[in-house]
């Protein structure tokens, strides 16, 4: 097996044992052995940028783009991962025309797209708010910049107490309802009103016949106390319901909570009156009908011995008086 000489041991004779190694892997002109160049992994000029072989490189060490694929290089083009050459989808117009997950349409210089998943596109978002109440930037409302400037938080505890006054000013009106009152005309009316002397004591010169009292039919309209109407009082000691002839109900729960219903208060104009009278911890519950109400409310409930509800209607609902 050849081998490569060894100094001071091969005198004479190296250069056979040279040139018997170096056949191994050279052909007889010098160039190496296609099977030592290939088992060494190295390349052949003949398998440079030819098929099966290997690109080359130019002189700025980059790859040639005849090496590169069927298109040609160029600000517009790219080269696709499977070699391919092709166009980027749209031409970076403001249009968006080529891209075709984008809603085709103009946008304005900054303005912000936003993405609609029903379509499955980007379409153009409303132009950005640029101000609010005229200001821009860090903004801060106050009341006065939405037609407010009257208002405050100063609690309804310690707001001013303005005092009504009301100096040389006639007001009239009719039917007692005054109307279209100035503001000015009502300031400081009590400490104007407190300044006015009393009136005198007033005089009277002359007779004045004050008729008897009488029973009779006339006797409201003339004023008169009529002795012959009386008040009744019944003691009821289950729940009720009041009809017009009735006054007063004495109303007893030791048995058991009840109810006393009123009579309509539509067109009513007596005043009826219910007493709970018993000790016992059972309620006595004063009702309406026909969706009326006492006092702003349903009902009204005696809890305690004596306690008693006496009301009077308005023509429309019960009050407690």
């Amino acid at each position: 097996m050849a081998r490569l000489p060894v100094p001071g041991s091969d005198d004479n004779t190296w250069g056979d044992i040279l040139n018997t190694f170096l056949s191994v892997s050279h052909n007889a002109d010098g160039t190496i052995k296609t099977a030592a160049a290939t088992a060494a992994g190295l390349e052949e000029t003949a398998n440079k940028g030819v098929a099966g072989g290997y690109a080359p490189l130019d002189g700025s060490s980059k790859v040639p783009a005849a090496n590169l694929g069927g298109g040609t290089a160029s600000s517009s083009n790219f080269l696709r991962g499977d070699g391919t050459w092709a166009v980027p989808s749209g031409s970076g117009s403001a249009t968006l025309a080529g891209d075709t997950d984008v809603v085709i349409s103009s946008p304005a210089n900054g303005q912000v797209l936003t993405y609609s998943s029903s379509s499955g596109k980007w379409g153009n978002q409303a132009a950005p708010v640029t101000s609010v109440a005229g200001k821009t930037g860090t903004v801060t409302l106050v009341s006065g910049d939405v037609g407010l400037g009257n208002v405050d938080n100063t609690s309804d505890a310690t707001k001013n107490s303005a005092t009504a006054t009301l100096t040389n000013k006639t007001i009239s009106g009719s039917n007692n309802t005054l109307t279209n009152i100035p503001e000015s005309a009502v300031t400081n009316l009590t400490t104007d009103l407190a300044a006015k002397a009393p009136l005198a004591s007033p005089s009277f010169t002359g007779t004045v016949t004050v008729p008897s009292p009488t029973n009779g039919t006339d006797a409201a309209t003339k004023g008169y106390v009529d002795t012959s109407v009386g008040h009744n009082a019944v003691v009821k000691a289950s729940s009720y319901v009041m009809t017009s002839n009735d006054d007063i109900i004495l109303a007893n729960a030791a048995g058991g909570v009840l109810t006393i219903t009123l009579p309509t208060a539509v067109g009513s104009t007596k005043v009826y009156a219910v007493k709970k009278i018993d000790s016992s911890a059972n309620t006595v519950t004063v009702a309406t009908t026909g969706g009326q109400t006492i006092d702003g409310g349903a009902t009204a409930v005696m809890k305690v011995q004596y306690a008693c509800v006496t009301v009077a209607s308005d023509g429309a609902n019960w009050f407690v008086v």
